[in-house]
């Protein structure tokens, strides 16, 4: 597998796909992640770093054990 680098091709697919989503979800990240060949964590971190919000992966951590 080759590393997977962000071209201007690339972001800007991902900008249209994402146009009007307010919060993109995990299971968005994943999808779009598939079409570009690459993972679900880097597209949340382009989009973050693009201003684009992102919902969290992290699972909520319950205070009671």
């Amino acid at each position: 597998m080759t590393k997977f680098a962000w071209t201007t091709e690339n972001t800007t697919a991902l900008m249209t796909a994402v146009e009007g989503i307010e919060i993109v979800s995990q299971d968005q990240a994943a999808t779009l992640a598939d079409q570009l060949g690459t993972t679900a964590r880097s597209v949340g971190a382009k989009l973050r770093k693009l201003g684009v919000q992102v919902a969290t992966a992290a699972k909520a951590v319950s205070a009671w054990t």
